[in-house]
Order: C-alpha cells, then sequence, then structure tokens
C-alpha cells in the first residue's frame, strides 16, 4: 500500500508541505491525477491523491471549501496545491475542514510540474527506474477533456498540458506554428517543426520523428476560421505519446462528429471508454459507438 507519507518521502519531493489534514497521511493512495475542473470530484472513484493549479478558487475562498468537501465526500485521499500562481495558502475554515476529516492538504511549490509529483507515486508502485510518461488516463478523468476539446484548441491544449505535461504547439491550417504551451522542449519543438517545414496534416495519427522527440499531431474541429487547425505533441518516447494517440480517436469521435452529446448515454459511454483506456477498442467499436 502507497500513502501519502510515502509519496512526500520520495525523492525530489522533499518541499512538499502540509497545510492542513496531518493526521491523514496515512491514507493510501491508488492514483495521482489532475484536475482544475469545476465538478472534477464527480469524476473520482475514490482513493486519488488530487493534484490542482487552482485557479479555480482565486478570489474564491467558499468555492475551495465546497471543493475540498466534495473531495472528501468521494474519497479522495488528499489534495495537493500549486503554490504562487493563483493562491498563495488556504483559508482557516478549510484548514478547519480538511483538519476535522483527517484529509490532508498538500503545498506543492510552483517550481514542480506536475509530473514531478506523479512520476515518484509510480516508481513507488511499480518499482521502475523511471515513470510510466504520461500516467495512464482513468476513464473518469476524460469527460473534463472532452468538454475542452469542444471549447477550441486553446482550451485542449491547455488541458492536456497539465495533464500530461509536454510541448505542445498550435498550427494553423497552413501548418504555421502559431504558439506554444510554454513546458519545457517547447521552444526547440517549435523550432525544429518550422526548420523542418513539419506538416501536421500528413502525419495523419502516426507518430513521426522530428530530431529528438517523436511527434503527434490532432486536427481540431474548429469553429472558427482563425483559430489554430492542428495540435502538435512531442514525446521523447513513442510510449509517451501512445495514451494520446488512443484519446485522440476518442476525440475524434466524441468532438468532431458530434458524439459527445451521448455522454448522457451513462452505461454505454463508460463502457466505450473504459475499453479506449485499456486499450481494447477496435476501430469497428469505434464505428459501431
Amino acid at each position: 500500500m502507497i500513502t501519502i507519507n510515502n509519496i512526500m518521502a520520495a525523492p525530489g519531493l522533499e518541499d512538499l508541505a502540509v497545510m492542513a489534514g496531518r493526521n491523514g497521511l496515512d491514507r493510501e493512495v491508488r492514483t495521482v491525477t489532475v484536475l482544475d475542473a469545476p465538478d472534477g470530484p464527480k469524476w473520482l472513484k475514490g482513493n486519488e491523491l488530487i493534484l490542482s493549479s487552482a485557479y479555480l478558487f482565486e478570489n474564491n475562498s467558499q468555492l475551495l471549501k465546497e471543493y475540498v468537501s466534495d473531495l472528501i465526500n468521494v474519497g479522495a485521499s488528499g489534495f495537493g496545491i500549486k503554490m504562487g500562481r493563483f493562491v498563495d495558502g488556504i483559508p482557516k475554515e478549510v484548514a478547519a475542514l480538511a483538519d476535522q476529516w483527517d484529509f490532508p492538504i498538500l503545498k506543492i511549490p510552483y517550481k514542480l510540474v506536475w509530473t514531478d509529483v506523479i512520476a515518484p507515486f509510480y516508481q513507488l508502485r511499480y518499482g521502475l527506474e523511471e515513470a510510466p510518461l504520461p500516467a495512464r488516463i482513468e476513464p473518469e478523468a476524460i469527460g473534463p477533456i472532452v468538454e475542452a476539446g469542444k471549447l477550441g484548441p486553446r482550451r485542449l491544449m491547455s488541458c492536456l498540458s497539465r495533464l500530461f505535461a509536454l510541448p505542445m504547439l498550435l498550427a494553423a491550417k497552413d501548418g504555421e506554428i502559431t504558439e506554444d504551451n510554454g513546458l519545457d522542449g517547447a521552444d526547440k519543438l517549435m523550432q525544429l517543426s518550422r526548420d523542418s517545414a513539419y506538416f501536421p496534416e500528413n502525419a495523419g495519427k502516426e507518430i513521426a520523428r522530428l530530431g529528438e522527440f517523436y511527434v503527434l499531431s490532432y486536427q481540431v474541429p474548429v469553429r472558427r476560421k482563425d483559430q489554430p487547425k492542428y495540435l502538435i505533441v512531442g514525446g521523447g518516447s513513442r510510449e509517451a505519446l501512445r495514451e494520446l494517440g488512443r484519446l485522440f480517436e476518442l476525440l475524434t469521435v466524441l468532438v468532431g462528429d458530434g458524439g459527445a452529446e451521448r455522454q448522457d448515454e451513462d452505461c454505454l459511454y463508460r463502457y466505450f471508454l473504459t475499453r479506449l483506456v485499456g486499450g481494447r477498442l477496435s476501430r469497428e467499436d469505434i464505428a459501431a459507438f
């Protein structure tokens, strides 16, 4: 069993600090998940350590209290909040609620990226020298990604950047790179893309090689002609992009073909997501869905 105490003791995480709920540091953690969606808690199953940039709670301490209460009610293991960007601490009433329920709230230093916290968990869980990147996406976490895809390329890139922590670019219809996500390696990926005249439309769903990067592109459904048309993702290995490849297939169906409305069909939708994320979904399944 892996606990929050075990994660905090992992190399590289010495600067994590407990802001509240210290008596719950022996809670079991079965997975680590990044959530920044208002309805995030409803996508959880329990025993997750939740990571957040806290942008939802900027100048909104009441929402933070309600969010923590929801996490407690669904059985989350703890809540890690990145400090120094949107919030610098937690209100007394939030700390009191966490202490009452022995629900750990951790302070995550601004300098750490999400994989700095996620990777040690998988090292503990699987005993690997290097944790798999990116972490496996749970079916319940895909809903917010689908919603981001419906809101446009920039929102989708922002959502995926928080989850995968990989360099990403947006490109126009003619292949011109318009912006990046600002993560490590994004500048170099942009320069390589421009120097090599990499055209994302030609890449399709296949993982290509571009300098030191493996790259995967996705044609984002857009509603305005001035929006970027392609999302380009770079990784250090093919394995780092395989999960994204499956996710892009899902987005093509749910966003590109209007299938997101099928979320109301809860049983079918969860079955579909579970098979897709588990790598058991065939093209026939996608067509049938």
